[in-house]
């Protein structure tokens, strides 16, 4: 596994849990990039669902099954390092894939069984 592929993984990972924490993302608006508060699937601060990091897990993992020697293995680490970069403007986000189904996280004021 190519050790750029790990580290654009970890660099993912960090972007994620820092959406989620904080409730805010990156996103571009008219070109430039604007901090925005996230709306839809991690509208509640807190930690990402397990689900995002799956998702990143898969992406990330398949790109590191090129070998370190293998040629290949620059083009699977720009790849990555491309997603990083696309996730950290707000171009692509990793949980928001077709066909794939994410939990909600609960809205903080409905009410709980205790």
């Amino acid at each position: 596994m190519a050790a750029g592929v790990v580290t654009a993984w970890a660099a993912e990972i960090g972007i994620i849990t820092y959406r989620d924490m904080t409730g805010k993302s990156l996103k571009m608006v008219q070109g430039k990039p604007v901090v925005v508060q996230n709306k839809g699937q991690s509208t509640a601060a807190g930690l990402p669902l397990p689900a995002d990091y799956l998702a990143a897990f898969l992406i990330f993992g398949a790109l590191g099954m090129v070998p370190s020697g293998h040629p290949a293995s620059k083009v699977a680490t720009a790849i990555a390092w491309g997603l990083v970069v696309a996730s950290f403007m707000g171009l692509y986000d990793p949980t928001l894939l077709p066909g794939l189904q994410v939990g909600k996280k609960p809205n903080p004021s409905t009410p709980t069984l205790a």
